[in-house]
């Protein structure tokens, strides 16, 4: 009946919790920002590339001097 129970681990235990949460929160941040990337940087990127294949400068630079938007721009 006289079972001699271990003491709690009290020493530093602060300390290992918060070593295994910055791990975790770590793999958590390096996750999300991975899928960040792909779900809305990529896509952003594409979309992008896409409209400067069509885009004509001269073309939007004149629709601006027709507006009267480009006062100091030579015409």
């Amino acid at each position: 009946m006289s079972e001699i129970i271990p003491k709690p681990p009290m020493r530093r235990m602060h300390i290992n919790q918060v070593k295994k949460q910055l791990v975790g929160m770590v793999v958590f941040v390096g996750i999300g920002t991975m899928i960040f990337r792909q779900l809305y940087v990529e896509r952003r990127k594409k979309r992008y590339d896409e409209f400067y294949k069509t885009y004509d400068c001269d073309a939007a630079l004149q629709r601006m001097n027709d507006a009267g938007l480009m006062q100091s721009c030579p015409k």
